[in-house]
């Protein structure tokens, strides 16, 4: 499972780092620090809806093999594809729109849909034991 795993929590390292880079180059062009602030609680918002939305499917579950929850998280499709259209976005984007409004809302946008699905596959994949013995799952091998 390691072999599958693992290239994935790869992944999801890399655009964790390249989220960074664009939150750090977002936040020294935006005008104000109450827009830093909005931007910075929308992406923490957007972080823990995202998982909480992840775990409430084991809820109901009394047994889980160690390796469901943080497979689910890494290789879910809807976050995947999030992820690449918020790249090609944030790549794009500049070129498509005249105004500095334009970019800097479309790289907000981009940054909290990015934080959130990277940050939030990343704390499932490692949260997964925690929520297991918090929630009583019996943990299969």
């Amino acid at each position: 499972m390691g072999l599958i795993l693992g290239p994935l929590v790869i992944f999801w390292l890399v655009i964790a780092i390249y989220v960074v880079t664009i939150g750090y180059t977002l936040f020294a062009a935006l005008p104000s620090h109450a827009a830093a602030v909005a931007v910075s609680i929308t992406s923490l918002l957007c972080l823990v809806c995202y998982l909480y939305w992840g775990f409430s499917r084991y809820k109901a579950k009394t047994a889980l093999a160690w390796y469901e929850i943080p497979l689910t998280f890494a290789s879910h499709k809807p976050s995947l594809g999030v992820c690449i259209l918020a790249v090609a976005v944030h790549w794009v984007g500049p070129n498509l729109w005249v105004s500095e409004y334009a970019n800097i809302l479309t790289s907000s946008i981009m940054f909290a849909a990015l934080f959130s699905t990277s940050f939030g596959v990343l704390a499932g994949i490692f949260g997964s034991g925690t929520y297991m013995k918090h929630r009583g799952i019996q943990q299969r091998h």
